[in-house]
């Protein structure tokens, strides 16, 4: 809270692992979490129940989830009322999870599709996403626009690597002066070039589970609903487009609409 008051919106996301259901590290050493399935609502969300012939996975972060919303308000429920109203039952399971960037989509995918291959496989590419969380103790960060050391943590370069770690993990006062201080360094800030193998690997990733890839373009969702949104997606578009990916950006599929009628919050909107 401090921190947003000196920089209202940081490109910034702590999470404390304590507070994270089901925390786990896959094999490659990336943060994964998952909701109890023991919830009524958590399997209303994952549509546990359902046994038609057809099925979608969806894989996204909060706006996937649908974040603070009951499960029969989130985009999978609702996509699988549309299908059944047009005569094509089909499950529909939201494995998605608050707070998750791609690359823990990623391992909740290659985990997930080991047992069910669905028929088509959706993912949320988030216009801040690529970047995988770093976990130190019981924390996680996220940190876009802020340079880090040479192990991938926030630093404000005053100390050496392994003496900043230990600091950020023991001291939460310094963990504040490093949020608060860093970023907005434009030399640090994500670039889609840079990340855009994590698709070949999602790609691949479909191809062995003999489903279909399908790619929703999340931009920042604080400004009205335009085309011009689409531009910091044209390196992802011109991929998918190569390799006849299907794609949609949610600035067409909500233009015309009044942001400030779907806002929850600051950064999440009503599926």
């Amino acid at each position: 809270v401090a921190v947003r008051v000196i920089r209202p919106t940081p490109r910034a996301q702590i999470m404390r692992t304590e507070f994270l259901p089901q925390f786990r590290l896959s094999p490659s050493g990336v943060p994964m979490w998952s909701n109890d399935l023991a919830d009524a609502d958590e399997r209303v969300r994952k549509d546990a129940e359902c046994t038609d012939t057809r099925s979608i996975a969806l894989f996204g972060s909060s706006v996937t989830y649908g974040v603070d919303l009951p499960a029969a308000q989130t985009v999978g429920f609702a996509l699988k009322q549309r299908l059944k109203d047009a005569g094509l039952p089909t499950c529909v399971h939201n494995h998605a999870e608050a707070g998750a960037t791609m690359p823990t989509h990623l391992a909740l995918a290659e985990e997930t599709l080991v047992s069910a291959a669905p028929d088509l496989m959706v993912i949320e590419v988030h216009q801040t996403g690529f970047v995988s969380m770093r976990p130190i103790g019981d924390t996680l960060y996220w940190l876009d626009g802020y340079c880090t050391d040479t192990g991938g943590y926030p630093t404000l370069g005053l100390l050496p690597p392994g003496v900043n770690r230990r600091f950020l993990e023991y001291s939460r006062l310094y963990e504040y002066a490093t949020i608060a201080l860093g970023g907005n360094t434009p030399e640090c800030f994500t670039h889609w070039g840079d990340h855009l193998p994590l698709l070949d690997r999602y790609l691949a990733l479909a191809q062995r589970s003999n489903t279909t890839l399908v790619a929703v373009l999340v931009p920042l969702l604080d400004r009205e609903f335009t085309p011009e949104l689409a531009e910091p997606f044209l390196p992802v578009i011109a991929w998918l487009d190569e390799r006849e990916v299907t794609w949609v950006g949610m600035w067409e599929a909500l233009e015309g609409q009044d942001p400030s009628q779907l806002r929850q919050s600051q950064v999440h909107f009503n599926a």
